[in-house]
Parts: structure tokens; sequence; C-alpha cells
């Protein structure tokens, strides 16, 4: 029993311990206090993106709301743009090899008031080996590629959020 009681203790202790440096697990994200209650804005840019940004501060102790005058602030995301270039050119065929995908969003947080609380822009890129032999496979791997790089977006926004 007292070995019980001892075990108990030390691991309150160390949990106590972890808690106070500001440990927190992977992947958990505080925001500040001004997305309590947090309204998206996102003219211009894909659904995909607004629904994980939502679910994605949902998950956070922030809150999405649908209406201005409830909200504590805004968080405006603008100018997604995705884009694929050639990067590899197979010489002895003269086709294509490879291609790089790109991924940018402008977003701002905005004040009840307005003003600019934070402000930034997010970029991802990945690159995959295309053939024309293997089409719909490289469709697939694109999109999902396109769904990796916005999870991956929304992951590094709730982060410079939080560095807020």
């Amino acid at each position: 029993m007292k070995a019980i009681k001892t075990l108990f203790i030390s691991s309150l202790l160390t949990l106590l311990l972890l808690q106070g440096c500001g440990f927190h697990l992977r992947g958990v994200v505080i925001l500040p206090d001004e997305m309590e209650a947090t309204r998206i804005d996102g003219v211009g840019v894909s659904t995909e993106l607004i629904r994980a940004v939502e679910d994605g501060v949902r998950r956070t102790n922030g809150a999405i709301v649908q209406h201005e005058s409830s909200a504590t602030s805004t968080l405006e995301l603008s100018s997604e743009t995705f884009s694929r270039r050639v990067t590899t050119v197979d010489s002895s065929t003269g086709k294509v090899s490879e291609y790089a995908l790109s991924y940018r969003v402008a977003w701002k947080l905005r004040s009840v008031d307005g003003a600019v609380l934070d402000q930034g822009e997010i970029k991802q890129s990945e690159s995959y080996k295309y053939s024309g032999t293997e089409v719909l496979g490289k469709e697939q791997e694109e999109k999902h590629l396109r769904e990796v790089m916005i999870r991956e977006t929304v992951r590094d926004l709730l982060r410079a959020l939080r560095r807020r």
C-alpha cells in the first residue's frame, strides 16, 4: 500500500512540475484569449480551408461563432493560391517527370474594433514524380498532397496564433 501511495505522489509531483514549466503534449495549442469566440472570414478561399481552420480552432481552447456581434475576434483568410510547376523533364523523351506544388495563404487576426492584432502568410511546398502511364494514380497523389498541404497550413497557422 505504501509503495502505491509513493508512486502516486511522485507521479503527481512530476505532472505538476511539467505543467508548471509550460510543457504541453505535441499538437496541443492554446490560443490567445482574444480568440475565445472567433469568426472566420474567408473571402476568396476554398471551403475546404475554412472547414479545416474551424476544426483546428475547435480542437483548441477557442470556439467558432458565425455572427460578428458575438465574436471576440475575426480571423481573415485571403489570397489562397495553389500552383503546380514542372521541376524535372526527362532528357531522353522530353516529357515531364516531376512536378512541384506550392500553396500559399495570407491571414489576419482582427479584434472586435477592427484593429489588426497579428498577420502573416503561410507557404507550403511538395513535389511528386509524374508518369504518363499512371495518370489516374498521379492525379490522386496530387489531390492527396493538396489535402496534406492544407492540414499543414492549418497547423502552422495555429502555431503562429499561439505565439501571439
